[in-house]
């Protein structure tokens, strides 16, 4: 069976944001490039714990990408825990962090819009298992 063009879309994405956000962690975690003031003032504050929640979702994209592109079935269940440690550590972050204070409608929106996609990517992978094309 051949690959579907969105299984290819899906998996790139996925890879190469992954791979994107690792390089971007070990960037700011080595002070590699000045940040601005604001981002700065975001990011001093994190623990260990935190950089490793961080750089877990980044690694979680690398994987699920991979299987994604070699169809596996796998792929499903890590999209799915992605999506919900995805979205548990976005309001880990809005409450600890303070930043449900200052949510307005330019920075609820795109995480709403990312939630939306990555529910449709789970949904479609598990159409594809249900339809025999991941093993």
């Amino acid at each position: 069976m051949k690959r579907p063009r969105w299984v290819w879309l899906i998996s790139s994405f996925y890879i190469s944001a992954g791979l994107w956000g690792l390089l971007s962690c070990l960037d700011m975690m080595s002070g590699g490039k000045p940040l601005p003031p604001s981002v700065l003032a975001h990011f001093e504050n994190y623990s260990a714990l935190d950089w490793g929640l961080v750089i877990s979702v980044r690694i979680f994209d690398v994987i699920v990408g991979v299987l994604f592109l070699l169809l596996r079935k796998a792929s499903v269940y890590v999209f799915g825990f992605k999506f919900v440690y995805g979205v548990a550590l976005t309001l880990r972050e809005a409450l600890t962090r303070g930043a449900m204070d200052a949510s307005t409608a330019e920075r609820v929106l795109p995480a709403a819009i990312l939630w939306s996609v990555s529910a449709a990517v789970v949904f479609y992978a598990l159409h594809l298992m249900r339809k025999g094309v991941l093993k």
